[in-house]
């Protein structure tokens, strides 16, 4: 883990997917017949149910799920933080329908990537997701804007253990100043970037997934367990789930009749 994080002093972006909406050519599911709704349990809805998963990722949702969505995503990436916001409302919605699970994997690629994941993993799982949005709408501020900062605190803790590292990234880029205005105590957030154990499977996480799939960049997505060979954002995306559970595509839709 140390020497992927004394690596990333530069902070690069190459990980991040271009702007490029392609479809991709995995084969990916198509349902014959729409997919039933499934009650959420009494008093909640499903996008309020959130698990962790063996893989080390925050599943929303109906476990047994008959469509099962997984993102690969970077809280420093900007593909990532436009296709969060563009898609959140949308995919909570599947998620209540009971028809579709939500897992998010994180897949760091930089010192700052896992300072940020340790602090949202921190908080209770129940608030992970929306945590994790509020990080990539803000991903301009934290990151954008204080990236000069970011990148002297880097390169001043060289031979630093990391924990040193990620509170001065964390101080630089008022992450825990914005976790504190989301209800993480400042000294739970500072036991967070000490924990050396989830450091590691932060990037053990990532190793993982680099050694079994085909990830080229982030985000990156598998519909139930097929992923596309090609990156796509939410509108590509989209069409694929609505055909996964059975929908038809937006074009296809008829046009609600005149009143």
């Amino acid at each position: 883990m140390k020497k992927l994080i004394l690596a990333s002093t530069a902070i690069a972006l190459a990980a991040c997917n271009g702007e490029g909406d392609a479809a991709g050519s995995g084969d990916l599911p198509v349902a014959d017949a729409p997919v039933e709704a499934v009650e959420a349990p009494e008093g909640q809805a499903w996008s309020e149910v959130v698990t962790m998963t063996e893989a080390g990722g925050y599943l929303m949702g109906n476990p047994d799920a008959a469509v099962k969505l997984v993102e690969y995503g970077s809280l420093t990436c900007s593909h990532c933080a436009r296709f969060d916001v563009d898609s959140h409302e949308a995919i909570a919605d599947y998620v209540d329908s009971g028809r579709m699970s939500f897992e998010f994997r994180n897949y760091v690629r930089d010192p700052v990537d896992i300072t940020a994941s340790l602090l949202a993993r921190c908080v209770s799982k129940d608030r992970f997701f929306a945590v994790n949005s509020a990080l990539f709408a803000s991903q301009d501020q934290w990151f954008g804007n204080n990236l000069p900062a970011i990148q002297q605190a880097v390169q001043g803790l060289q031979s630093a253990p990391p924990a040193e590292q990620f509170k001065a990234i964390a101080e630089a880029a008022g992450l825990k100043t914005a976790l504190a205005q989301r209800g993480l105590p400042p000294a739970k957030a500072d036991a967070c970037l000490a924990d050396s154990a989830a450091a590691t499977r932060l990037v053990s996480m990532k190793n993982t997934a680099d050694a079994d799939l085909p990830i080229s960049g982030t985000p990156a997505f598998m519909i139930n367990g097929v992923m596309p060979s090609e990156p796509m954002g939410w509108a590509t995306l989209n069409e694929k789930l609505r055909a996964a559970l059975g929908e038809p595509a937006a074009a296809d839709e008829a046009p609600a009749a005149a009143e």
